[in-house]
């Protein structure tokens, strides 16, 4: 099991989540961010939560898993929150 893909990602008050047709976009205060979707794993946005499953337990599937769980949460934090540097 992925230690990363297994957690869900919180949404943050101010973020709009929404998946369309393997696209997934987060739109908030510092802009809008795009993530293209893998074949291999299934989202859903559920109660300020997007949650990522893996179709198959196949060696692909399971890498696509906790690579698109990242990717997830980077757009909706820099949605959120966008970069900061801590010096």
């Amino acid at each position: 099991m992925s230690r990363v893909g297994i957690n869900p990602v919180t949404i943050p008050s101010g973020v709009e989540v929404t998946v369309v047709e393997r696209l997934l976009t987060a739109k908030g205060n510092n802009g809008e961010l795009k993530v293209p979707l893998l074949d291999n794993v299934d989202v859903e946005v559920a109660d300020d939560k997007v949650t990522v499953k893996p179709q198959n337990m196949s060696k692909k599937a399971r890498q696509a898993w906790g690579t698109t769980r990242a990717l997830i949460n980077n757009a909706v934090l820099g949605a959120s929150t966008g970069f900061t540097r801590r010096l």
